[in-house]
Protein backbone atom coordinates (compact mmCIF):
# COMPACT_ATOMS: atom_id res chain seq x y z
CA UNK A 1 0.00 0.00 0.00
CA UNK A 2 1.48 3.34 -1.01
CA UNK A 3 0.99 6.75 0.60
CA UNK A 4 -1.87 7.75 -1.71
CA UNK A 5 -3.83 4.61 -0.81
CA UNK A 6 -3.17 5.07 2.91
CA UNK A 7 -4.31 8.69 2.64
CA UNK A 8 -7.48 7.62 0.81
CA UNK A 9 -8.31 5.07 3.53
CA UNK A 10 -7.65 7.71 6.19
CA UNK A 11 -9.91 10.22 4.41
CA UNK A 12 -12.72 7.69 4.10
CA UNK A 13 -12.36 6.72 7.76
CA UNK A 14 -12.37 10.36 8.80
CA UNK A 15 -15.66 10.79 6.92
CA UNK A 16 -17.08 7.57 8.37
CA UNK A 17 -16.12 8.42 11.97
CA UNK A 18 -17.67 11.87 11.68
CA UNK A 19 -21.14 10.42 12.21
CA UNK A 20 -20.51 8.74 15.58
CA UNK A 21 -18.58 11.80 16.75
CA UNK A 22 -21.46 14.10 15.79
CA UNK A 23 -24.12 11.88 17.34
CA UNK A 24 -22.24 11.38 20.62
CA UNK A 25 -21.29 15.07 20.80
CA UNK A 26 -24.88 16.05 20.04
CA UNK A 27 -26.06 13.89 22.93
CA UNK A 28 -23.54 15.60 25.23
CA UNK A 29 -24.79 19.01 24.11
CA UNK A 30 -28.41 17.92 24.57
CA UNK A 31 -27.75 16.51 28.04
CA UNK A 32 -26.03 19.64 29.35
CA UNK A 33 -28.25 22.24 27.65
CA UNK A 34 -30.23 23.00 30.84
CA UNK A 35 -27.06 23.33 32.94
CA UNK A 36 -25.49 25.48 30.22
CA UNK A 37 -28.46 27.83 30.18
CA UNK A 38 -28.44 27.99 33.98
CA UNK A 39 -24.73 28.86 33.93
CA UNK A 40 -25.25 31.56 31.33
CA UNK A 41 -28.18 33.09 33.21
CA UNK A 42 -26.27 32.86 36.49
CA UNK A 43 -23.15 34.51 34.97
CA UNK A 44 -21.27 31.26 35.70
CA UNK A 45 -20.52 31.69 39.39
CA UNK A 46 -19.62 28.12 40.33
CA UNK A 47 -16.82 25.85 39.12
CA UNK A 48 -19.34 23.41 37.71
CA UNK A 49 -21.11 26.14 35.72
CA UNK A 50 -17.77 27.15 34.15
CA UNK A 51 -16.93 23.53 33.37
CA UNK A 52 -20.33 22.95 31.77
CA UNK A 53 -19.96 26.11 29.67
CA UNK A 54 -16.54 24.90 28.55
CA UNK A 55 -17.90 21.49 27.61
CA UNK A 56 -20.85 23.00 25.76
CA UNK A 57 -18.83 25.46 23.67
CA UNK A 58 -16.04 22.96 22.94
CA UNK A 59 -18.43 20.26 21.76
CA UNK A 60 -20.60 22.71 19.82
CA UNK A 61 -17.55 24.16 18.08
CA UNK A 62 -16.27 20.69 17.24
CA UNK A 63 -19.63 19.67 15.78
CA UNK A 64 -19.94 22.71 13.52
CA UNK A 65 -16.32 22.45 12.41
CA UNK A 66 -16.68 18.73 11.66
CA UNK A 67 -19.93 19.22 9.73
CA UNK A 68 -18.19 21.89 7.70
CA UNK A 69 -15.10 19.83 6.84
CA UNK A 70 -17.25 16.83 5.96
CA UNK A 71 -18.47 18.76 2.91
CA UNK A 72 -15.19 19.75 1.18
CA UNK A 73 -13.53 16.41 1.97
CA UNK A 74 -16.49 14.60 0.44
CA UNK A 75 -16.38 16.89 -2.60
CA UNK A 76 -12.64 16.32 -2.89
CA UNK A 77 -13.04 12.55 -2.83
CA UNK A 78 -15.65 12.58 -5.61
CA UNK A 79 -13.60 15.13 -7.60
CA UNK A 80 -16.38 17.71 -7.54
CA UNK A 81 -15.34 20.85 -9.45
CA UNK A 82 -16.31 23.18 -6.59
CA UNK A 83 -14.47 21.40 -3.79
CA UNK A 84 -11.67 23.99 -3.76
CA UNK A 85 -14.18 26.81 -3.20
CA UNK A 86 -15.68 25.01 -0.20
CA UNK A 87 -12.23 24.13 1.10
CA UNK A 88 -11.00 27.72 0.88
CA UNK A 89 -14.02 28.98 2.85
CA UNK A 90 -13.01 26.70 5.72
CA UNK A 91 -10.67 29.29 7.18
CA UNK A 92 -13.69 31.34 8.27
CA UNK A 93 -15.29 28.32 9.91
CA UNK A 94 -12.01 27.54 11.68
CA UNK A 95 -11.60 31.04 13.10
CA UNK A 96 -15.02 30.95 14.72
CA UNK A 97 -15.62 27.33 15.63
CA UNK A 98 -12.14 25.85 16.05
CA UNK A 99 -10.03 28.66 17.42
CA UNK A 100 -12.89 30.73 18.90
CA UNK A 101 -15.12 28.10 20.48
CA UNK A 102 -12.25 25.82 21.57
CA UNK A 103 -10.34 28.72 23.12
CA UNK A 104 -13.44 29.91 24.95
CA UNK A 105 -14.06 26.34 26.13
CA UNK A 106 -10.49 26.12 27.44
CA UNK A 107 -10.90 29.51 29.12
CA UNK A 108 -14.06 28.28 30.84
CA UNK A 109 -12.27 25.20 32.16
CA UNK A 110 -9.33 27.25 33.41
CA UNK A 111 -11.71 29.78 34.93
CA UNK A 112 -13.41 26.96 36.84
CA UNK A 113 -10.19 26.21 38.65
CA UNK A 114 -9.04 29.77 39.26
CA UNK A 115 -9.26 29.65 43.04
CA UNK A 116 -8.64 33.31 43.64
CA UNK A 117 -8.25 36.67 41.93
CA UNK A 118 -4.52 36.14 41.40
CA UNK A 119 -5.08 32.89 39.49
CA UNK A 120 -7.77 34.53 37.39
CA UNK A 121 -5.47 37.48 36.65
CA UNK A 122 -2.79 35.02 35.55
CA UNK A 123 -5.24 33.32 33.16
CA UNK A 124 -6.26 36.70 31.73
CA UNK A 125 -2.62 37.70 31.26
CA UNK A 126 -1.86 34.41 29.50
CA UNK A 127 -4.87 34.95 27.25
CA UNK A 128 -3.85 38.51 26.45
CA UNK A 129 -0.19 37.62 25.84
CA UNK A 130 -1.00 34.68 23.60
CA UNK A 131 -3.41 36.77 21.53
CA UNK A 132 -0.80 39.52 21.12
CA UNK A 133 2.06 37.11 20.38
CA UNK A 134 -0.20 35.12 18.06
CA UNK A 135 -0.99 38.28 16.09
CA UNK A 136 2.73 38.93 15.62
CA UNK A 137 3.01 35.77 13.53
CA UNK A 138 0.69 36.88 10.68
CA UNK A 139 2.23 40.35 10.82
CA UNK A 140 5.66 38.80 10.35
CA UNK A 141 4.32 36.70 7.46
CA UNK A 142 2.93 39.82 5.80
CA UNK A 143 6.24 41.64 6.36
CA UNK A 144 8.39 38.83 4.92
CA UNK A 145 5.99 38.23 2.05
CA UNK A 146 6.03 41.90 1.07
CA UNK A 147 9.85 41.97 1.00
CA UNK A 148 10.30 39.24 -1.61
Amino acid sequence: MDYAQIKEVALLQSLALTLPMLVLSGIVIWEIKALTLKGMLNNAKSKMEWIVLGIFFSFLGKCVESIWWFVPWTLSYIDHPEWADYNSFGVFVNIIFRQGFFSFGAYCHLRAFAANGQSLRFIHWILLLTVVIGQLYPLSLIYFNSNK
